[in-house]
């Protein structure tokens, strides 16, 4: 048997579908990023109380570890604060002050502080960064001269079926 190569039309077509599945596959990445702030069933207004404050260093923000009550359930978090990166050493919570907290309708393990921005959204570099990462993974499969080099590469042709049984 020779080596079967499929037709172009088909080749066109499974670099169309694969990359519209991996076009999609992106947006849903960037989609579920963009929105990875947001409380699943909305938010609920709770005071909690500060347990604990760690300080950062220098550009990480501190984390502070809070209780709040939610469902006659006592729980638990660790969120971030705001503005710590710029001075990491100066304390914003001492034990025992109260924190104004949104927790999630559906999900109570999910909480922010009230008023709390995450920033931009977008990062800058994932833009420009992707063209070269899919030039990269998809130039060994749609090149003559790289296809040929992985071929010649791989220890020997991939060949379906078995031996000669049980």
């Amino acid at each position: 048997m020779g080596d079967w190569r499929a037709p172009a039309a088909l080749r066109i077509i499974y670099v169309v579908v694969m990359t519209a599945v991996a076009v999609g596959g992106i947006f849903i990445i960037v989609d579920w990023a963009r929105r990875g702030a947001d409380l699943p069933g909305g938010g609920v207004p709770v005071t909690g109380r500060v347990i604990e404050e760690r300080p950062g260093f220098t550009g990480a923000l501190a984390i502070v570890e809070v209780a709040y009550e939610v469902g006659g359930k006592e729980r638990r978090a660790r969120l971030p604060v705001a503005g710590s990166d710029v001075n990491p050493q100066v304390r914003t919570f001492e034990p025992g002050d109260p924190i104004a907290l949104v927790v999630s309708r559906t999900k109570p393990d999910r909480v922010h502080m009230a008023g709390w921005d995450p920033g931009p959204r977008s990062s800058p570099a994932a833009a420009w960064l992707l063209v070269p990462i899919a030039a990269v993974l998809i130039a060994p499969i749609l090149l003559p001269g790289p296809r040929r080099q992985l071929q010649a590469a791989l220890p020997g042709p991939l060949k379906i079926g078995g031996g000669r049984g049980i």
